[in-house]
């Protein structure tokens, strides 16, 4: 690559071709030059003009010889008296020929590879006057001076449109690469709701395994004796206990006592619900729901009918498989029957206004009481 400066040593004596000038041409004396097209002009009125040399592109900041360029210019007008020719004025600049001792310092600048003649199809120039500008570059490119010289150098303006396209391009890459976060973020949101779906399911799977069968038989009998006793009673009335031999933890309701009716005998039936979740030895936790009651009488009441039935707000919900505990005492037959239920059960009930309860042949109402403390278990649990 030659190297520009030397081959911009040329005789500043300005040799070019005179052209005539319109009579708008003012005169004046170069005090700055700002870049490789454009000066500043001190006007002999004492104003100053900012003329951006016509039909020219130089190389943009980015590129090579943007600063020899402006070293150009300068050496060819800096202080120097010229004159003024306006063609036209965009952004608050003079577009116009500068003329030196007669000569185009735009078609000089051409010469000497310091600029391209413009993108023909934009400047409207005449055709006479685009000739020799043309002319010019030809020359220049066949010496390879400045800009020539440096092989595959882009014009300004294909430069600027590669520019252009580059910086659309990054933003098109980036705008696929925060849509493809996007997506992975769904994604990854669209698994986790599946997977959190299929834990409520296993817990669901887990309320719902038969307490008597699977879960209360992997306890021991006693426990539901045990369920009641002394533990941590709030302002509720609920009853929070731990039992480290089960590896379990309990919530129920205070017992409260029924009278059941079957039309012919009463019967008091002390009624809890429990809330348990326990976690046998190398397994997974599983909670379970139950209805306990527990009665004492002269025989076995509840051996031969045990089905509990609820009506909540006037509809019936049976549940028909139970664990039936009995124990004769001195003189009276004392009774535990635990129900597996699950949530939606007893949610139904907590929800109802009016709860109607039926163990076998004997039924009635559930008191205030109950249904406070169950709704308040369903709240404790949600916590």
């Amino acid at each position: 690559m030659k190297n520009f400066k030397l081959s911009l040593l040329i005789c500043l004596t300005l040799t070019l071709t005179f052209s005539a000038f319109s009579q708008r041409r003012v005169g004046g004396k170069v005090v700055e030059v700002l870049d490789g097209k454009t000066a500043v002009v001190q006007m002999s009125n004492g104003g100053k003009l900012t003329v951006v040399l016509q039909y020219i592109e130089i190389p943009e900041p980015d590129q090579p010889l943007h600063s020899t360029v402006k070293d150009h210019l300068q050496n060819l007008i800096m202080d120097k008296y010229v004159d003024v020719n306006p063609i036209g004025i965009k952004d608050s600049q003079t577009i116009g020929q500068i003329s030196m001792r007669g000569v185009d310092i735009s078609q000089q600048m051409i010469r000497d590879g310091a600029a391209w003649h413009a993108d023909l199809q934009k400047n409207g120039q005449n055709p006479g006057e685009s000739a020799n500008y043309e002319n010019q570059q030809s020359l220049a490119k066949s010496e390879k001076r400045g800009v020539w010289s440096i092989e595959n150098m882009m014009p300004a303006w294909e430069f600027r449109a590669a520019k252009e396209e580059a910086r659309k391009a990054a933003e098109r890459a980036e705008w696929e690469r925060i849509k493809a976060e996007s997506q992975a973020r769904e994604q990854e949101r669209v698994e986790a709701l599946a997977k959190e779906r299929e834990r409520k399911l296993d817990v669901a799977r887990n309320r719902n395994t038969s307490f008597g069968a699977s879960g209360f038989d992997n306890f021991d009998t006693k426990m539901w004796t045990n369920i009641g006793s002394p533990g941590l009673t709030d302002a509720n009335g609920l009853i929070i206990n731990r039992f480290p031999q089960y590896n379990a933890e309990v919530i129920i309701t205070s017992p409260e006592m029924l009278g059941l009716s079957n039309g012919k005998t009463k019967q008091e039936v002390e009624c809890q619900f429990g809330y348990v979740t326990y976690r046998p030895e190398n397994a997974d936790a599983k909670e379970f729901f139950g209805f306990a009651c527990k009665s004492e009488s002269d025989s076995e009441t509840f051996k031969k009918s045990n089905q509990l039935t609820i009506t909540a707000d006037g509809k019936k919900v049976s549940v028909v498989k139970a664990v039936q505990l009995g124990a004769q005492g001195d003189q009276r037959f004392n009774e535990l029957i635990v129900y597996d239920v699950d949530r939606d059960f007893v949610v139904k009930i907590a929800q109802a206004n009016k709860v109607q309860i039926k163990v076998g042949e004997f039924s009635g109402t559930m008191t205030e009481k109950l249904h406070t403390m169950t709704k308040s278990m369903i709240l404790e649990i949600d916590k």
